[in-house]
């Protein structure tokens, strides 16, 4: 019932006040309330007459409530947002206050957001968390956003801990891979490949692909057991003088499928050196300067491996100018720096 108290009466005006009762309660849970704000039209009657009544136009103020949890593309974020603007403080602001991941037993994974993550109200609707290293959190969990907060005008009660559940983002980013391992290698050796990705976490799996072997090469076998980013080839096994085109692609855990990254491998019948030119993941953009290594040793069936080691150096030779996208010949020099003969003397 409404509580009305005659507040004070003077020749042509009396003030009255009501105390409102709570906008339908569930006993031990949140408002029953359904949108932000609901009006109330109050009718106030002098002793009960109709002639003359007092019409008062009243509004209930729902607390916040979220209204999304979600990643952001490249899976680095976390983004909540309220369904009406909130009187949380622009700026950054202790995790550990406004947020937490909980677990079955009713306490939070406090390692979840990974090591020292940031939480930052970006406007009063908004509040981001970038997650820190080792985040563990996945779409489908749950993440509580801590009571506390009014609306923005201050009209509202204190909100309650709300429970969200996060999901993927709409659109997840494809992680960009690169391929990186020697491109000839002689038949008695030896080589790994390794996949290098541009992703906030591990990936999820890899899928290892020959895209011109024949059928029944030991190639397709091995590469069917291989879900890691590292794949080990024993160049025996396959068919000498031929150049297999190895292909990757592999899964965030966003969900996000990669494009295929592709590697040319050369079965050689000579002793080839191992030579490998290592790369940062793509895009490469004209704008930035490309960095990159090399790195080179012996064929394991060559004599010469047992004489010295070898030393190697890779340059851009030329970049073709002009606009869309253009490619650089990459190349490479490799010397031997031979041990010293017992008793003395030198080679190179």
């Amino acid at each position: 019932p409404i509580s009305v108290q005659v507040a004070s009466v003077s020749a042509d005006t009396t003030q009255v006040e009501l105390l409102l009762p709570q906008y339908g309660v569930v006993p031990g849970g949140d408002s029953v309330m359904e949108s932000s704000v609901e009006p109330v039209l109050l009718t106030i009657l002098e002793n009960g007459s109709p002639d003359d009544p007092a019409v008062v136009l009243m509004q209930y103020v729902r607390s916040p409530r979220v209204q999304t949890a979600a990643f952001n593309p490249t899976g680095t974020k976390l983004l909540v947002t309220l369904d009406v603007a909130s009187n949380g403080v622009l700026g950054s602001v202790p995790c550990a206050s406004v947020v937490a991941i909980p677990i079955e037993d009713g306490g939070a994974n406090s390692t979840a957001l990974g090591a020292a993550p940031i939480c930052t109200w970006n406007s009063e609707t908004e509040l981001e968390i970038v997650l820190g290293f080792g985040a563990t959190v996945l779409p489908g969990d749950h993440v509580i956003l801590r009571g506390g907060l009014k609306t923005a005008n201050g009209a509202s009660d204190l909100s309650p801990d709300v429970l969200a559940e996060i999901s993927a983002p709409v659109a997840a980013q494809a992680p960009a891979l690169s391929i990186h391992g020697p491109n000839d290698v002689s038949e008695c050796d030896n080589v790994r490949l390794s996949v290098k990705a541009a992703s906030a976490r591990p990936m999820l799996r890899y899928v290892w692909r020959c895209l011109n072997c024949l059928e029944g090469d030991p190639l397709l076998a091995l590469l069917a057991l291989v879900p890691a980013r590292e794949l080990e080839i024993d160049a025996q096994q396959l068919t000498s003088g031929y150049e297999y085109q190895i292909g990757v692609t592999a899964t965030t855990f966003l969900g996000a499928s990669s494009l295929q990254a592709e590697h040319a491998l050369l079965i050689s019948p000579l002793p080839q050196p191992l030579l490998e030119i290592i790369l940062p993941t793509p895009p490469y953009l004209r704008s930035q300067k490309l960095l990159f290594t090399s790195q080179a040793e012996f064929s394991s069936c060559s004599s010469v491996a047992r004489q010295g080691s070898a030393v190697s150096e890779a340059a851009i030779i030329a970049a073709q100018q002009g606009s869309g996208q253009r490619r650089a010949r990459v190349g490479f020099r490799w010397f031997v720096s031979r041990r010293p003969a017992r008793g003395g003397g030198g080679g190179g």
